[in-house]
């Protein structure tokens, strides 16, 4: 429970944590017995301020018992890759000596086969790659940790074609990346419906201590589902009918448009794909990138939009 400098805690905090856990114990207690571990692990203190504030020495080794195996040592090195945008700023610092003990498990153990398997494996998009949105640290820092203690924000945000940015009040629900752009859902002002508001236009964020109100029956999966980041259409859901060239029908039969997408190969060799799915700008520019292998048969506005 201690965290690692420059972050501190006071044995009130600790006390607190502890009851959580159901361990009843005084402060004077967890005094004497932090002033011991002191003399065998490298924790420190902080003698000027008050309260006192304990954590662990920055340059110090993460203490793992048992010591990390090769499938520790993996599963982090690839949560470091791979999660690196997901996990909050204070989450990856406190990891950082595992991270670093597990690259030096993988290193040291060169001939056993786990250790190279980082060098085998890639994540690759299907998109266009994009680089990553460039978002300010103060302000990721501050959405994070509104997000996490549920406060409110003040942001200054800047919309696309605004001249001057505006401030107003925001209350985080969650954060989502798409594309390598996060987008912090939340509530704003006395607004009920959740919005969408883009990190790399966020000119500046700061933590309000106040609660953050909560949507009403608010879920994240249910809110992804409903596809509000494909930029929908007036046409709903439709039943998509199209007809792709043997070449190009691997991609929806090796990856269906939905469940209950149906497949029937035609006498001239195409395949007849229909499936029930969002009508959304983005399967628009989806279908026209087939060019002439693919043929939109229903809808018929959908059909008249890639003709």
């Amino acid at each position: 429970m201690v965290s690692r400098a420059p972050r501190e805690v006071d044995t009130a905090k600790l006390q607190a944590m502890l009851q959580q856990c159901d361990f009843d114990i005084d402060q004077r207690t967890i005094q004497r017995d932090l002033r011991k571990l002191m003399k065998v692990f490298p924790l420190q203190c902080d003698e000027v301020h008050r309260p006192l504030g304990w954590s662990w020495r920055p340059d110090a080794d993460s203490v793992s018992l048992p010591k990390m195996d090769l499938h520790a040592a993996l599963a982090f090195h690839m949560a470091e890759e791979h999660l690196r945008n997901l996990l909050p700023d204070v989450t990856r610092a406190h990891l950082a000596p595992w991270f670093a003990q597990a690259r030096s498990t993988l290193t040291a153990a060169t001939r056993h086969n786990l250790a190279n398997w980082p060098k085998k494996v890639r994540y690759v998009s299907a998109g266009q790659p994009l680089l990553p949105a460039q978002v300010a640290p103060d302000v990721l820092e501050a959405v994070q940790e509104a997000l996490l203690a549920g406060k409110q924000l003040l942001v200054r945000n800047r919309r696309r074609g605004d001249r001057e940015p505006l401030e107003f009040p925001a209350h985080p629900q969650a954060l989502v990346y798409r594309d390598g752009a996060p987008l912090l859902l939340a509530l704003l002002g006395d607004r009920p419906d959740v919005r969408q508001l883009n990190l790399p236009r966020m000119e500046a964020a700061q933590v309000v201590d106040e609660p953050a109100l909560q949507a009403a029956d608010f879920d994240l999966d249910a809110f992804i589902a409903a596809r509000p980041f494909d930029f929908a259409l007036d046409g709903g859901t439709i039943e998509l009918k199209c007809l792709f060239d043997p070449r190009a029908a691997p991609c929806v039969l090796e990856t269906p448009l939905a469940a209950g997408q149906n497949a029937e190969t035609q006498a001239d060799g195409r395949v007849l794909v229909t499936a029930k799915v969002p009508d959304t700008s983005q399967l628009r520019h989806w279908l026209r990138g087939f060019g002439s292998m693919v043929e939109v048969l229903a809808p018929a506005g959908l059909r008249e939009h890639v003709v």
